[in-house]
């Protein structure tokens, strides 16, 4: 009986031993196979963090987007501050026909200006200023949020058929243009809101993410310390069971020799 004991003791010495190696060699706590309740965590938290790092990706092009269509308000902002000023000019009547004509025809390519930048301004191929919104995950689980691609032209703005052609159409125009900068401020400001929305976003997914990696990787990463102690000591049970049934078959042998001797 010592010497199927001694084999049983042997293979599983053995075992423990190849097992050990492959967590060494590999890294991984999990390579051997020996852990169903750990792999099947750690895969739930690898799938976790590569949805992480997607939902990250989304909202750093949220806040691409957002950041490209505020750089476009701005320029709007500026032509109508700059066609504040040149209604302001124009109201008044002490300049003659000339300069009158000078402010309307640069108030007019003002117009014009706004209307082809808002007309053509996107991100990646999506328009910025054409009305409805975009929207994307932010987080591992779905969630979804966006913001507003409202419609911004000088139609929209009510500066539609505003001009300078005289000091009168000039007061008409300043009080125009003044609730179209009032209004353009108010969607920049908004946007800004959209931007530090997407950025809390992004800080607390990096949060996630790590959380997740620290995780799986007490999951999964084999404790290098922890395995040489073992496979030292599998390696040294293991050379004991060799010298235990080397010893036992020297024995039987002698035993043998012992009944078939005349």
């Amino acid at each position: 009986m010592t010497i199927p004991t001694s084999q049983a003791a042997g293979s599983a010495a053995q075992n423990q031993y190849v097992r050990t190696i492959l967590a060494i060699a590999s890294g991984s706590a999990l390579a051997s196979g020996g852990d169903a309740a750990g792999i099947a965590v750690s895969g739930q938290l690898d799938a976790r963090s590569a949805r992480l790092g997607a939902a990250a990706n989304n909202v750093d092009d949220m806040v691409s987007l957002a950041q490209t269509q505020q750089g476009f308000l701005q320029g709007v902002q500026d032509s109508l501050t700059r066609m504040s000023v040149l209604a302001q000019q124009a109201s008044s009547n002490v300049f003659g026909a000339d300069a009158q004509a000078a402010y309307s025809a640069e108030f007019d390519s003002l117009k014009n200006q706004i209307d082809q930048v808002t007309q053509n301004a996107s991100f990646n191929g999506q328009p910025l200023f054409s009305g409805g919104a975009v929207s994307t995950t932010v987080n591992a689980d779905g969630t979804q949020d966006g913001l507003s691609l409202g419609s911004l032209d000088t139609g929209t703005l009510g500066l539609s058929g505003v001009s300078l052609d005289t000091p009168a159409d000039a007061q008409d125009a300043l009080s125009k243009v003044n609730a179209a900068l009032s209004s353009v401020t108010g969607r920049s400001a908004s946007v800004s809101a959209d931007i530090s929305k997407f950025n809390f976003y992004a800080a607390n997914i990096g949060t996630e993410q790590n959380s997740v990696l620290s995780a799986n990787s007490s999951i999964s990463d084999a404790d290098v310390a922890k395995q040489s102690t073992a496979l030292a000591s599998a390696g040294i049970r293991n050379q004991l069971d060799m010298a235990v049934r080397a010893q036992a078959n020297r024995s039987a042998k002698n035993v043998l020799n012992l009944l078939t001797s005349p």
